[in-house]
């Protein structure tokens, strides 16, 4: 939980509350750390993927009218290479930035799916 407040930029205590409701609401769950007992992971329920399924055409229209639509192909591929490279940990595969690429929300949100299941 750590790690993942540190990416999303909340306090420890605000990622609990916010995990506290995703729990609340069944889209997220909390699996034990196999490697740490003290260590929890959250992972998306298929209610949650479901959610994110449901949200991700919004978001990358969002995303397409006021970021991509206004790039061009040269700079959409340099933009494609330096989110690679802040996120290299996060994103081993490029299926994320790949599938926003494309605009294939429901590839988005299997990609985003496992991510949350691998960095949560």
């Amino acid at each position: 939980m750590t790690d993942l407040a540190e990416r999303v930029l909340l306090s420890r205590s605000g990622l609990t509350r916010l995990v506290d409701r995703l729990s609340a609401e069944g889209l997220v769950s909390r699996e034990a750390c196999p490697d740490d007992a003290r260590g929890t992971f959250t992972v998306l329920t298929e209610a949650g993927l479901a959610r994110l399924r449901e949200a991700a055409p919004t978001h990358l229209r969002g995303i397409e009218e006021h970021v991509t639509s206004r790039l061009t192909p040269a700079e959409l591929d340099a933009l494609g290479r330096l989110l690679r490279k802040l996120l290299p940990e996060a994103d081993t595969t490029g299926d994320a930035v790949d599938a926003v690429e494309a605009g294939a929300a429901a590839d988005a949100a299997e990609a985003a799916h496992r991510l949350v299941g691998e960095a949560g």
